[in-house]
């Protein structure tokens, strides 16, 4: 699980510095043309994504199974609290990714290219995208206010989410078990360049290609299993 989380974060890296790169070309006027190897490589990320996701899913199952069965009789009720929590926010971040890719390909292209399901969700692939350089509508749906955009809702799951499950574990665990979950910070990010603080939305979906948009939504689901992961090991 460590390897396939990094691989992930590797391209999740990748792929901010190639969003900072077309924050800056939109603010100095210059014409964005993608070209064709980087829309094929944001694909293969977040098809690489998908896969750890999948993979790292079926782990977290495992992990219950095993403790159910060491339990015997004895049933802790925070595992279901937590696979509740962890099962709702995931299904809430895959349902947002694909109301994107409808706002961004509409939904009978969304609902023709969705071949499997995702947190119980219809699941568009990377390479089913069809906009896949589309930054506008992205923006729009993500940012867009109403009054809160998108993007801040799904960040106050997320601090709702991290904060609930650091409940379940015991106190004198709680502060070491933080620390392992500092992947799902959602703290604002201090952009050099410009000399100020960038907010955790801006940061994830400003200037964003849809693709990558969708792929920093999947990388978040793999993070809330991660996440499940350590909890569960610390119950």
């Amino acid at each position: 699980m460590e390897n396939q989380k990094s691989n992930a974060k590797m391209y999740v890296t990748f792929f901010a510095i190639s969003i900072i790169l077309f924050a800056t070309a939109a603010m100095i006027g210059l014409s964005i043309n993608v070209s064709k190897d980087h829309l094929n490589a944001v694909t293969s990320a977040g098809e690489a994504i998908h896969r750890s996701c999948v993979n790292t899913e079926e782990m977290v199952y495992q992990e219950y199974a095993q403790l159910l069965e060491a339990q015997d009789t004895t049933f802790n009720p925070n595992m279901e609290q937590l696979r509740n929590l962890s099962s709702d926010l995931i299904s809430y971040i895959q349902h947002l990714r694909y109301e994107m890719i409808q706002y961004v390909d509409g939904k009978q292209a969304a609902a023709d290219n969705a071949h499997e399901f995702m947190g119980g969700v219809p699941y568009v692939s990377a390479s089913a995208i069809m906009n896949k350089d589309n930054v506008d509508a992205q923006m729009q749906f993500m940012l867009g206010s109403q009054p809160t955009s998108r993007a801040t809702e799904l960040k106050n799951k997320i601090n709702e989410y991290k904060s609930a499950v650091l409940q379940l574990v015991p106190t004198e665990k709680r502060s070491a078990v933080e620390k392992k979950l500092a992947f799902l910070s959602t703290a604002n990010v201090y952009d050099r360049r410009n000399e100020r603080e960038e907010s955790w939305e801006e940061f994830m979906f400003q200037y964003t290609l849809a693709s990558a948009a969708a792929m920093e939504l999947e990388t978040l689901s793999l993070d809330v299993l991660s996440a499940e992961l350590i909890i569960l090991k610390n119950l």
